[in-house]
């Protein structure tokens, strides 16, 4: 008893609601109609009590949502009122607010402008003296480097300057400051600068001397060269004497026994030619070699290259004779060879031909079998895509594209033959 309290319990309202008070009434009336009842959905009876009862309380909740909106309209539409009413209050304070606002916004602006261009003057004028006050701090690092005439001539003009108030304004210690260290550095510069320049002075002293060493030492030295350059010139053109006369020998003894050689080259050509069957052209080239050799007057040697020449002519011309036997029989084996050639490719044409003719047949039988076999598989895979409304059809296709294990290529093959299935 105590949860149908609880159920049918409503909190005091807030505000008075005109329209869902009735609705509310007999939605509590229903609670107490429907608690702790429990339906038998598996009789009749029991079936359509609970069928009923749902009805009842659809039509209560549809009341409900209506009376809802109807109490609901009003309350719209005050606010609009409200916010329409706001609205030309905030545009009346507004004609007077936004030009004070903006008069205050541009005297405040010009201030402002009129402090920016103090201060940028301002900054402006510390910048220049600023400006007058740096040579001073980068005179020495400038100076260093130059000659001591230089570094003493400035001291002297940084000596005479002054550091007055009107050029400095409040910077004027530290123009002071920046001065007194330039001249410091300055006179720092000179002193180190003056003994660098004597100890330059030393070195070049010191390296004139050593030059007219040098140029004394080197004096001796070509003396010395020259002495013993004449000497080895004297002994040279000795050895280069005793070296001609031995070169002499050599090639007297050199040409005595290359004319030996040569008339016993050619005593033996035309016998090396028959015994190691020199070609034609080999033989030609002998023949040549003998008709330009010179023989200077050496009896011996004009008797053996004419004895050799007439030897060599002819086994010249018994290998023509023997070169044109050879050719012509030759020729008659090749053509013999081509003729039995054109045979056998003739032969070997007509086979490949049968064998492209069988293959080509054989080539459209498989595909007409590859053919009829994908037709059929894709009759049987139009069947099993088969279904029975649009509907299944359609929860089919979503099913495919939820498969994450598809490829996109597979998805797509599935959705067709589903739509072609079902066309």
């Amino acid at each position: 008893m105590k949860e149908h309290e609880d159920a049918v319990l409503v909190e005091k309202p807030k505000y008075e609601l005109v329209k869902l008070g009735p609705v509310e009434a007999t939605i509590n009336e229903l609670v107490r109609k429907f608690d702790n009842i429990v339906y038998d959905l598996s009789t009749k009876a029991g079936y359509a009590t609970a069928i009923a009862d749902r009805a009842e309380l659809r039509t209560n909740l549809s009341n409900l949502e209506a009376a809802r909106k109807d109490e609901k309209a009003d309350v719209l539409e005050r606010g609009r009122y409200i916010d329409a009413t706001a609205g030309k209050i905030k545009d009346l304070a507004n004609k007077y607010y936004e030009p004070l606002k903006k008069q205050i916004k541009d005297h405040d602006d010009e201030i402002a402008s009129v402090k920016a261009e103090k201060a940028a003057a301002d900054q402006k004028r510390k910048e220049q003296i600023q400006a007058r006050i740096q040579p001073f701090r980068e005179i020495v690092a400038e100076f260093t480097g130059r000659n001591s005439e230089d570094i003493r001539s400035m001291l002297h003009d940084y000596e005479d300057s002054e550091i007055t108030e009107d050029e400095f304004q409040e910077f004027t210690d530290e123009a002071d400051m920046a001065k007194r260290a330039a001249l410091a550095g300055l006179n720092t510069l000179l002193t180190n600068t003056i003994a660098q320049e004597e100890e330059q002075a030393r070195i070049l002293a010191e390296r004139a001397e050593l030059e007219e060493l040098r140029a004394k030492q080197a004096a001796m030295q070509a003396e010395f060269d020259a002495a013993r350059l004449a000497e080895e010139k004297r002994v040279a053109a000795e050895r280069e004497k005793i070296e001609q006369e031995r070169r002499d020998h050599e090639a007297k003894m050199k040409a005595e026994e290359a004319e030996r050689l040569k008339i016993e080259a050619v005593k033996g050509l035309s016998l090396q030619a028959y015994n190691q069957s020199f070609s034609i052209e080999r033989t030609v080239e002998c023949i040549k070699d003998l008709e330009r050799m010179e023989c200077a007057g050496n009896s011996e040697l004009i008797i053996a290259v004419d004895r050799e020449l007439l030897d060599l002519k002819s086994l010249l011309q018994k290998r023509m004779a023997e070169q044109a036997e050879e050719t012509e029989r030759n020729r008659i084996a090749a053509e013999k060879l081509a003729e039995e050639q054109r045979i056998a490719d003739e032969a070997r044409l007509a086979r490949e031909t049968e064998e492209k003719q069988q293959r080509e047949i054989a080539e459209a039988a498989r595909k007409e079998a590859e053919k009829k076999a994908k037709a059929a598989e894709k009759e049987k895979k139009l069947a099993m895509a088969k279904c029975k409304s649009a509907t299944d059809a359609l929860k089919r296709i979503h099913s495919v594209c939820m498969t994450l294990s598809l490829s996109s290529d597979e998805m797509l093959t599935q959705i067709n033959l589903i739509c072609e299935a079902n066309i």
